[in-house]
């Protein structure tokens, strides 16, 4: 472990450094002894995660060899599929950002039309970076079962289009690791990690969108449920024939694919003053289920997020619930939706498993 904790700070301050750096300025630079750097970066050398790559001399005379990380040594992928784009990074073995990329997906795309566009989205970030690709994490907008890494169908769902099974589909050559999740549960991993909901070991991530979701993040970890399926709290029932997401769509914002939410509609919704008494039953359903939610696992914060977890009057009306039923009401706040974050953090961490090299705590 000391080993592994020695070779990442090595590593970091590789990174950093503006041009190739020596043993003697990687001790100065992050207050390791000598004789640990001259170890790491022997251990460096020999994973081939740096080169040399001339000398320097010294100050007193000497020659100073200097190094800087191998960039032919691999790279990590994360691929977001989300209902309005494609969005893809590629980070090599320290973290950096070699590639981003987004391609938008037209509106009523189907599966096939889904699957290519993250097919040339990969191939054309493959093509940019030219070096191995170790790992590659997905997030789809879909329930996954974290035991297969594939997709739960679901006969109701926002966008079916996503629904993909990538372990089958998606053409990498030499491919290290391919690892899928929802992506839900991907923005709530980065929250947990550098986010509203860092420290935080019991926490309820609630998404609104054209789906309506949640994570449960309790004891440190994520609770996916037996098949992938905790959580989802747009299928909680609203009354006797509807669930959670049917009944605020009856209230015009219905999707026009079918299952799902108009989120432009939402947004109307909350922001004309003439649809105030909409409003109003928008966030009692939503806040009906966050409280019986909350009342059943008990955890110390409630994360809101996605396109129209924004408006105040929703945050408002939902932490007056939560106070007023909540036998030990959490603090509730807003937080992003970055689920590309969480799925390259998981990528690059693999990645370095796979090359065999240390990575730190924030990335793991």
């Amino acid at each position: 472990m000391l080993a592994s904790l020695t070779d990442q700070h090595f590593l970091e301050a590789v990174r950093r450094a503006p041009a190739p750096v020596s043993r003697a300025e990687i001790a100065q630079e992050t207050g390791l002894s000598k004789p640990a750097v001259s170890s790491a970066a022997s251990r460096l050398l020999e994973r081939g995660v740096i080169e040399q790559v001339g000398t320097r001399g010294g100050r007193r005379g000497g020659v100073a060899t200097l190094l800087q990380v191998r960039a032919g040594h691999g790279h990590s992928l994360a691929v977001a599929v989300q209902p309005d784009a494609i969005r893809l990074v590629a980070r090599d073995l320290v973290g950096s950002t070699l590639v981003s990329a987004v391609t938008e997906l037209e509106d009523g795309a189907v599966r096939e039309e889904v699957r290519s566009t993250v097919q040339r989205g990969v191939d054309d970030v493959e093509r940019r970076v030219g070096t191995p690709l170790r790992a590659v994490a997905v997030s789809l907008a879909a329930p996954v079962d974290a035991r297969t890494d594939r997709v739960v169908e679901l006969e109701r769902a926002a966008f079916r289009a996503g629904h993909l099974d990538l372990h089958r589909d998606l053409q990498v050559e030499n491919l290290g690791r391919l690892v899928v999740d929802n992506d839900v549960s991907w923005a709530t991993l980065a929250e947990h990690r550098g986010g509203a909901a860092r420290g935080v070991e019991d926490f309820v991530y609630v998404y609104c969108g054209a789906g309506i979701g949640a994570a449960l993040f309790l004891d440190g970890r994520l609770h996916r449920g037996r098949g992938g399926l905790g959580g989802e709290i747009g299928y909680l029932r609203a009354s006797p024939t509807q669930d959670l997401t049917e009944a605020i769509a009856a209230i015009g914002t219905r999707s026009v694919d079918g299952y799902g939410l108009d989120v432009a509609a939402v947004d109307r919704l909350f922001m004309e003053p003439d649809r105030g008494d909409d409003a109003r039953v928008v966030v009692d359903l939503v806040a009906a289920a966050v409280v019986s939610l909350t009342i059943v696992v008990n955890p110390s914060a409630i994360l809101l997020a996605g396109p129209w977890a924004r408006h105040a009057k929703l945050r408002a009306g939902l932490e007056s619930s939560v106070r007023a039923h909540c036998l030990d009401h959490p603090t509730v706040s807003l937080a992003s939706f970055d689920p590309l974050r969480g799925a390259s953090d998981a990528a690059h961490h693999l990645a370095c498993q796979q090359a065999g090299l240390p990575v730190s705590e924030d990335a793991a």
